[in-house]
């Protein structure tokens, strides 16, 4: 389906799984292509639902599948502080689990606060500000209104790139890197209260498994924050649109 004939200002038309996900049903932990998985993600935005997010992203495989040798060769450098614990040890495959379920419900807060608080966030300190300004941000970002969520589409960004020899050499070692089969990048569209945005995804394979490893998209260049961009669907389309 063309993105033109979804909707504006409201979605009209939503595909199968669409209806599923956002009708609140939940579907088995990981999906079948990369699209049905940030469907899922989305919907348990939506929904409120940490469970249903963290059960579409891959935190126990990451943590299980973490190769640290290959991630240091790779890189040339160790970071203690950032990389995830060598998955070797059961002791350290519980640590990364947490640190997992962190990274990826510190994303879903930023976009949270982006969508519902009027502010800019951006990683910089929000100043000054007072008691007053917390009890209103308070009230502004209750996630209740998250349910207004409508998603549109969703397409691997600037498919030209994606398809370059490296670009797929670097996605096949990251994929390694996390014990997985292969990796890809999403950028979905979204409706909410009244503009259309788009947010950044890595997924990565495991079998016949897709589940989401970060909300954000570097070949999309979206921000690592896991922020939503205001996008219009004529932008949408020159960013997923392969470059005659």
């Amino acid at each position: 389906m063309h993105v033109g004939q979804l909707m504006l200002p409201r979605v009209a038309v939503l595909s199968a799984i669409l209806l599923v996900v956002l009708s609140g049903q939940t579907l088995a932990a990981g999906s079948a292509t990369p699209e049905e998985a940030v469907h899922e993600y989305l919907a348990g935005v939506a929904a409120a639902d940490a469970g249903r997010i963290l059960d579409a992203s891959a935190i126990s495989e990451i943590s299980e599948g973490y190769r640290i040798a290959e991630s240091v060769d790779r890189l040339q450098a160790f970071m203690p502080h950032l990389m995830l614990a060598p998955a070797e040890y059961p002791f350290y495959v519980e640590a990364n689990r947490a640190q997992r379920a962190d990274e990826i419900m510190s994303q879903v807060l930023m976009l949270a606060y982006g969508l519902l608080s009027g502010e800019t966030i951006d990683g910089s300190p929000i100043v000054p500000v007072d008691k007053a300004w917390a009890e209103a941000f308070v009230a502004r970002v209750d996630p209740a209104r998250l349910a207004g969520i409508e998603v549109m589409d969703a397409r691997f960004p600037h498919p030209d790139l994606g398809t370059s020899e490296r670009y797929l050499q670097a996605a096949a070692a990251q994929a390694a890197t996390y014990g997985a089969d292969e990796l890809t990048e999403r950028l979905l569209l979204f409706y909410f209260e009244g503009r259309t945005y788009a947010l950044g995804f890595t997924l990565l394979r495991y079998g016949d498994t897709w589940l989401v490893s970060s909300q954000s998209s570097p070949i999309g260049g979206t921000s690592t924050l896991g922020t939503a961009t205001p996008m219009s669907v004529e932008e949408y389309e020159d960013v997923t649109s392969i470059a005659e």
